[in-house]
């Protein structure tokens, strides 16, 4: 992942911190974009849903090639239930 994808990214932790962020990292012709979406997860401090309305704009402006999300005060390794899903939605 490029260098100014993954400072997006931080930077949008960082202001959703103690809140998981969630975005898609979208490919748009030969470019990349990440997405940043809302988390209207019942837990959001706890897991992520992405916002549909988000997901849907995002899908307007590009191929969904990855779902991302943040582990706030934790590992930055897949738990079990985010391998699960990447496997049952196909994305990693």
């Amino acid at each position: 992942m490029r260098k100014h994808i993954i400072s997006t990214i931080q930077a949008h932790a960082s202001t959703q911190y103690p809140k998981e962020c969630c975005g898609l990292l979208l490919a748009i012709g030969a470019k990349q974009k990440y997405f940043p979406c809302r988390n209207t997860a019942t837990e959001p401090n706890e897991e992520f849903r992405i916002d549909p309305e988000d997901y849907a704009r995002a899908e307007d402006l590009g191929e969904v090639i990855g779902i991302v999300h943040s582990h706030p005060d934790a590992t930055s390794r897949p738990s079990p239930r985010d391998l699960a899903m990447c496997e049952a939605t196909g994305q990693p």
